[in-house]
């Protein structure tokens, strides 16, 4: 790592910063109940597109690694064999992190309080800082102009 880094770069999961962000969405939701709203039909709606939406981006996502025989671990990038760049990484660089978004994202639908949204855009800027930004200047390190050509051409999260 540079000595810009921060000490929180690439240590703590992703997975495990989601798992904190849903207990954060779900204790700001209880914490606020007077922004909160009856579930209804598009509640269920919303979560389900999100679910499905977050299914099909990270099982798509793990398998183009697992098919270009690179690693999934998000705290070793440098262990990078290939830089995936076709399929779902045609539309987002950051695939996986953006499923983990959506499944907060159906969190907030199902409890129905806008101020679940809080620790998702948390989340966000968290995953951006500390795992993303320290993940691209390894890839940056690694492949160089083709990373560079890369981020031109697909953006980070959409």
């Amino acid at each position: 790592m540079s000595e810009e880094s921060s000490g929180l770069e690439l240590r703590v999961p992703p997975l495990l910063a989601m798992l904190a962000s849903a207990v954060l969405v779900f204790v700001f939701a209880r914490l606020f109940p007077q922004y909160a709203q009856p579930v209804t039909t598009i509640h269920w709606a919303a979560a389900g597109m999100c679910l499905a939406s977050a299914g099909i981006l990270g099982i798509s996502a793990v398998r183009q690694f697992m098919t270009a025989r690179t690693t999934i671990h998000p705290q070793h990038p440098a262990k990078t064999s290939t830089l995936v760049r076709d399929g779902i990484y045609s539309f987002s660089r950051n695939p996986m992190y953006l499923a983990l978004a959506m499944l907060l994202g159906a969190e907030v639908a199902l409890l129905a309080n806008p101020v679940g949204m809080l620790p998702v855009v948390f989340f966000i800027v968290y995953i951006n800082r500390f795992q993303i930004e320290p993940e691209e200047r390894i890839l940056r390190a690694k492949y160089g102009a083709e990373f560079d050509r890369y981020c031109r051409l697909v953006r980070r999260w959409l």
